[in-house]
């Protein structure tokens, strides 16, 4: 038999023990959780529909097409994209200038799996590749050079490709100066809570009141949020 002092020592030491273990699986436990919380979200597929000016007013082509290179770089698998010129009627099939859907990709569940890394590696090669045949098409584009510019013809096609799209974000991109004199304002638009952002705008001598009627316009046809950017401007993302 232990003696008093050897069994409160004994005591003791269990406690220590006992309260070591409860820690390191306390820690353990929060280090599991702050890694699910920092786990980053799966990106899920857009709806995409990029217009860039092609009229004889919109000066800055070369760095539009470049800027949508960028944004359909980022683009989620499995993304729609829709590339189309803003002329003097934009609803126009001739104002298509390439459309895909991107392929959807998934990572292999099991790494040792040959045939789930074999998947995933052709999926990879193959969205890489229509990527590029998007840029080529992109790139070999030549403006048609239109006298007059559609603005709400380029948003009504805009919201025809977004319907199609429904199970989708929708997200329209616009490298343009906004101004319109078409005038066909009458045309039904419905942008279905899509994200609007202006990339490489092109200023002109009344910037704060043309900004102001379209996140006006645009925000009451159903866009979920107006940005702007001007040519000089960091890209900051498509989505």
């Amino acid at each position: 038999h232990m003696d008093k002092p050897q069994r409160v020592y004994a005591k003791r030491r269990f406690t220590l023990v006992f309260l070591l273990i409860v820690t390191v699986a306390g820690l353990l436990a929060g280090c599991g959780q702050k890694q699910a919380r920092t786990k980053p979200p799966v990106s899920e597929p857009v709806a995409c529909v990029i217009m860039i000016d092609g009229t004889g007013s919109y000066e800055h082509l070369d760095k539009a097409k470049h800027t949508a290179r960028k944004v359909i770089a980022e683009l989620p698998a499995g993304s729609r994209v829709y590339v189309r010129w803003i002329t003097e009627n934009s609803q126009s099939d001739r104002s298509g200038i390439v459309s895909t859907q991107l392929p959807r990709i998934e990572k292999p569940k099991n790494s040792f799996d040959l045939r789930e890394k074999q998947r995933y590696t052709t999926a990879v090669t193959r969205i890489r590749k229509q990527r590029q045949e998007i840029f080529d098409a992109l790139s070999a584009a030549a403006s048609p050079r239109a006298m007059r510019t559609d603005i709400y013809g380029a948003l009504a096609a805009a919201s025809v490709r977004f319907d199609g799209s429904i199970e989708m974000k929708p997200l329209l991109i616009m490298m343009t100066d906004m101004v319109d004199n078409v005038r066909n304002s009458h045309i039904e638009v419905n942008l279905k809570n899509a994200r609007v952002k202006i990339l490489d705008f092109q200023v002109g001598s009344n910037d704060a009141e043309l900004k102001s009627n379209w996140r006006q316009y645009l925000s009451s046809h159903g866009a979920s949020g107006v940005d702007f950017a001007h040519l000089d401007d960091p890209y900051k993302g498509g989505k």
